[in-house]
């Protein structure tokens, strides 16, 4: 704007002008003066609202970080008062997840078997990236690591439920429900207030466990102790080549 200025009054003194044309010519010079000063005042409240927003995320991040130290001290805390362990013996391990994975290892059942089995405890990590946080003793965190890696693909269905269905799925003191993750290699897990029931596992026996629960609510149906499924059958599995 400043050079555009310069060149207007350069050419102004090398010209011969009339009295109303350089009237003219200084009136488009003030207006452009003024409009390249109201540029800079502009351009300046725009800096200063970015270096406040940027001030502001700085400070967030500060906070969130100190919130996130205060529960690592407390999840390593809880998880060595479990384990007998004091927090300098204890491992992370964070371990990046697919999204089905993410469901199977936020169940109840893998939860406990992790604890159970490998005596880790395991939490989800928060934020844009997908992962597991594997805490305990270094060499159970890694047996962990290697039993979540080598399970394959994950497939989940969700399939609705009435109150009727979920008692009969879970059976007496859980036993329908034990049966069928111990037949079909799958996780049924039953989220709390959505009457949704979320099918965990490798893919194909995905599939085979709807098959067996809607078997299981047809034969109820048949003997009247139960209203018909809230899901049609699953596909039939083509035959082989």
């Amino acid at each position: 704007m400043e050079k555009l200025l310069q060149h207007k009054a350069e050419m102004m003194e090398r010209s011969s002008l009339s009295i109303k044309e350089e009237k003219a010519q200084l009136a488009e010079m003030k207006k452009m003066k003024e409009d390249n000063k109201k540029l800079q005042e502009w351009e300046a409240e725009m800096d200063n609202n970015r270096n406040e927003r940027s001030s502001h995320a700085e400070k967030l991040r500060l906070v969130y970080d100190q919130i996130d130290s205060q529960r690592n001290v407390q999840w390593h805390a809880e998880v060595g008062e479990k384990l007998g362990m004091s927090q300098e013996e204890l491992t992370d391990l964070r371990l990046p997840i697919s999204e089905g994975m993410a469901e199977l290892l936020g169940s109840p059942v893998w939860k406990k078997k992790l604890q159970t089995e490998h005596q880790v405890w395991s939490k989800m990590e928060r934020g844009g990236s997908r992962a597991v946080r594997l805490t305990g003793s270094q060499e159970a965190v890694e047996a962990a690591a290697k039993v979540i890696q080598a399970y394959g693909p994950v497939e989940v269905r969700h399939l609705p439920l009435d109150e009727e269905q979920q008692g009969l799925l879970i059976g007496k003191r859980g036993s329908t429900i034990s049966q069928l993750q111990d037949s079909t290699s799958c996780t049924l897990d039953i989220k709390k207030g959505t009457n949704m029931l979320h099918i965990i596992g490798p893919k194909g026996q995905v599939e085979q466990a709807a098959g067996m629960i809607h078997q299981l609510f047809e034969t109820q149906v048949l003997m009247g102790h139960t209203s018909p499924p809230l899901y049609p059958s699953p596909p039939a599995s083509p035959p082989p080549p």
